[in-house]
């Protein structure tokens, strides 16, 4: 295999899913250009701590984005009861 074969193989990753806390994916893309947030609006884990709220989904604090050790991630989506 040439060398510039072997360089343009080598940025062709494979794109990353991963699942973090509750009801949040995260997928990279090949590339690792790209994040891509997944989140099922019909879930609830019930009431927040003041009971304000309902959670829908969390990272349960900042989370590494796979395949990019040097960003982190912290998430919490709420719906009004």
């Amino acid at each position: 295999m040439s060398a510039a074969k072997s360089a343009t193989t080598a940025n062709h990753a494979t794109p990353i899913t991963a699942e973090v806390g509750q009801n949040v994916a995260l997928n990279v893309s090949a590339d690792r250009t790209i994040l891509t947030i997944t989140i099922d609006l019909t879930q609830d884990f019930g009431p927040s701590s003041t009971g304000k709220s309902n959670i829908v989904a969390s990272t349960k604090g900042n989370t590494e984005v796979p395949g990019k050790s040097d960003f982190r991630l912290g998430l919490n989506l709420f719906r009004k009861p």
